[in-house]
């Protein structure tokens, strides 16, 4: 019997094989330790979106252009840890390909702040 590879990445689950994978999602204290994934996020393979994962109870996530123009604000509750952006700005349209920046800032003010690129 072939065993399935299985690797649990803060609080996020890969296999390597279609074996069942039961994940356990905890919120963090602050976004210290959050990160973004796929990155590069390529909408060409059928990659949705970006999650940010490993967040506390409460995260506001800003999406700057390399520019600095504000492309989307997402603030809200994280009960499972994790939110998705959808590769919209907030008009709702599609980003264009780049790099874009992220600034995650908890409820206690503490930031994060990271780059995604983006293939569309």
């Amino acid at each position: 019997m072939k065993k399935s590879l299985m690797a649990v990445v803060l609080g996020a689950c890969f296999l390597t094989s279609a074996a069942p994978c039961i994940c356990l999602a905890a919120t963090a204290a602050n976004v210290s330790s959050a990160i973004a994934y796929p990155n590069p996020c390529d909408a060409r393979k059928g990659q949705k979106g970006v999650t940010f994962d490993n967040l506390p109870a409460w995260v506001r996530i800003r999406i700057y252009t390399k520019g600095g123009e504000l492309a989307r604000d997402i603030s809200g509750d994280t009960s499972n840890g994790a939110l998705v952006w959808d590769l919209t700005n907030s008009g709702g349209s599609p980003v264009a390909t780049g790099v874009y920046l992220y600034v995650l800032t908890d409820n206690s003010g503490y930031k994060l702040i990271g780059k995604v690129a983006v293939i569309q």
